[in-house]
Formats: structure tokens, C-alpha cells, sequence
């Protein structure tokens, strides 16, 4: 069986989706160490930010997944023309 070459839309939101996941993972130790999250956390309060941050990660699951199953499309794939590309050539 020959191996088949991964696409990089497929190993990035398989990226996304497990960082994230780790994030869901490691979510007090994010509130407290992270200083953008400390922040969050003086501004709103502590059970505010744990569900902000939980939202957010779980926005990034869920974009990973799609992304990697390629239901969400980069932008250089949705403005990329269908298609074998041929090499414009321009003479000057």
C-alpha cells in the first residue's frame, strides 16, 4: 500500500482541534498563568472567564474539526479555480 502525502489543511486542524483540546485539558492552570487570562479573570470574575475560555476552546474543536474534514476551506482554496493549473507564461 502506498503512502499517501497529508494535506496541510488536514494536519493543521488536526492541530487546532488538539491543541485545543489539551487547553480544555489544562484550563485552571491557563486561568492562572496566562496574563491575558488573569486579566479576564480581575475584569469578569472566575466563573466568567473559565466559561469564556471553555467557549473559546470549544470553538477551536470545532473549527479544527471541520477544518480538517474539509468542510471549512482556506481562503486560497475557495479563490483557487477547480482544476488542473497550468503556468501562465507572459512574454514582455
Amino acid at each position: 500500500m502506498a503512502a499517501q502525502i497529508v494535506s496541510d489543511q488536514v494536519l493543521m486542524g488536526c492541530g487546532v482541534a488538539l491543541l485545543c483540546l489539551i487547553g480544555l485539558r489544562h484550563e485552571e492552570w491557563l486561568l492562572a498563568e496566562s496574563g491575558r487570562l488573569r486579566w479576564l479573570r480581575r475584569r469578569v470574575g472566575d466563573s466568567p472567564a473559565a466559561w469564556i475560555l471553555r467557549a473559546a476552546l470549544l470553538f477551536g474543536v470545532t473549527f479544527g474539526t471541520l477544518l480538517a474534514s474539509g468542510v471549512v476551506r482556506p481562503l486560497y482554496a475557495a479563490a483557487a479555480p477547480a482544476g488542473p493549473q497550468t503556468p501562465v507564461v507572459r512574454v514582455a
